[in-house]
């Protein structure tokens, strides 16, 4: 059930992404996929070993960095 509910919330984000885009592949939705799981599991684990707090710290950290990065 989980991994389910994990899905729908990779797949939730292609919207948003797409906007920004101009054009789309399969190689850019696996990147967008691949990404959100990956940090998935690196905020799963920081829930997970230090609380919702620095599961919270770090999703904010990563918007911070991506909106550095990308302008």
């Amino acid at each position: 059930m989980k991994a389910k509910i994990a899905a729908l919330l990779v797949l939730a984000a292609l919207p948003s992404v797409a906007q920004s885009m101009p054009a789309w592949s399969a190689s850019v939705v696996a990147r967008i996929t691949l990404g959100n799981a990956l940090f998935g599991l690196v905020a799963g684990y920081l829930f997970w070993r230090y609380g919702l707090e620095a599961a919270i710290a770090a999703h904010v950290s990563a918007h911070v960095v991506a909106f550095g990065v990308r302008g």
